[in-house]
């Protein structure tokens, strides 16, 4: 079992170094539950510092040893901008994953049953033009924004993936309601 956790109510300059922050393991049902954020930044970079908060988690059920977690970082507290991290040996060692992804605020990852690719719901508090989701077809080494449509306003902030049909659908959670995407397949990514 793994768990992301988020310390809430901080105020800017807090630097938590008493209570551990990010994600959790257990493997013994939830009796006792270990830290394994090994790679994820520090709040406030202080090294002494809790982890900075994890947003969601995404396993990869096409890893059949089920060792391969994404996760979703942030630190607004502090102004620091989120990010994806990897870990392919069970949340031991965590490392960057987030090429494409640069000045993003990455809300919740998904990871897609039959094919492995991951996707990502994402806010663009920066104006870069191209919130909403995002999808890596690499295990994460790269990202490509896949919102052609989506609206400039709407801030993602939930997936949903349906992979019964011909096409996969996503399902967004945004402030402005459900967005619907029917993926097409695009060879190149680059949603023409």
């Amino acid at each position: 079992l793994y768990a992301a956790t988020f310390i809430g109510a901080r105020r800017p300059g807090d630097i938590p170094t008493t209570i551990e922050n990010g994600v959790f393991k257990s493997i013994d049902g939830g009796a006792n539950w270990t830290n394994v954020t090994n790679g994820i930044p520090r709040i406030g970079g202080n090294p002494s510092a809790a982890a900075v908060d994890v947003l969601s988690l995404a396993i990869d059920p096409t890893d059949l040893t089920g060792q391969t977690l994404y996760a979703s970082t942030n630190d607004l507290v502090n102004n620091v901008l989120g990010s994806v991290y990897k870990t392919v040996d069970g949340g031991a060692n965590w490392t960057v994953s987030a090429t494409g992804l640069n000045n993003r605020d990455v809300r919740d990852l998904i990871v897609d049953p039959a094919t492995g690719d991951v996707y990502a719901a994402v806010a663009d508090p920066l104006g870069n033009g191209d919130g909403g989701v995002f999808v890596s077809q690499d295990g994460a080494a790269t990202w490509s924004s896949i919102s052609t449509g989506f609206p400039a306003a709407a801030i993602g902030l939930k997936l949903a993936l349906d992979n019964t049909g011909t096409n996969l659908i996503i399902q967004a959670g945004t402030t402005r309601g459900i967005q619907t995407f029917e993926v097409i397949p695009d060879g190149d990514i680059d949603g023409a």
